[in-house]
Parts: structure tokens; sequence; C-alpha cells
């Protein structure tokens, strides 16, 4: 994925562009009032986040994900949830975030 970007027909690329989809999922999560519903949306807003980061990745960084803005508003606003925990158990990126000292 690393040479993904500099690689892709800019109609390709476009396609993959998540930006429409976050900015659908940040405008539900602040119309919500269910913390859950708001959680839900921030992980997906995250995710959207990750494949920016993917499609733009610089060619020196090392890792295999990057922390964004989303998950650490999953972290810091979201633990108490149940999907918060859900989370941790099902990615294992998110779980590797919040478990690292």
């Amino acid at each position: 994925l690393q040479d993904l970007a500099a690689s892709l027909d800019p109609w390709i690329a476009s396609i993959m562009d998540c930006s429409k989809a976050e900015a659908v999922y940040l405008a539900a999560m602040k119309r919500s009032k269910d913390r859950e519903f708001q959680a839900r949306c921030a992980f997906m807003a995250a995710k959207c986040e990750q494949n920016a980061f993917y499609l733009n990745r610089p060619p020196e960084f090392k890792g295999d994900f990057r922390a964004g803005a989303w998950f650490r508003s999953l972290r810091d606003s979201y633990a108490d949830t149940r999907y918060f925990k859900e989370i941790v158990r099902e990615c294992g990126y998110f779980r590797t975030f919040v478990t690292e000292k």
C-alpha cells in the first residue's frame, strides 16, 4: 500500500476517497445524543481517516498504521461504551493503540 497513491490513476484515487463518507459520519455523530451511536460514527470516521493516510502515506513511514484524531477521540471520550469494548476485541489496530504505553 505504501506506493499506492503515487501509482493510482486519479479516477481510481477518487473512488477510494472516503472524505465524503467521513463528513457524513461526523455529521451523524454530532446530531446524535446516543453515545453508542456516536462511538460507532467515530470508529467509522477513524477508518476513513486511516484510508486517507494509506492513500497518502509518506515513504519514510515505517509502521502498519497511524492512529489519528478519531482513534484518540474514541479512546478519550467513548471508553465507557459497549461499542468501545467491541472495537478493542475486533480491531487489532485499535487494540494496539489503546494498550500501548
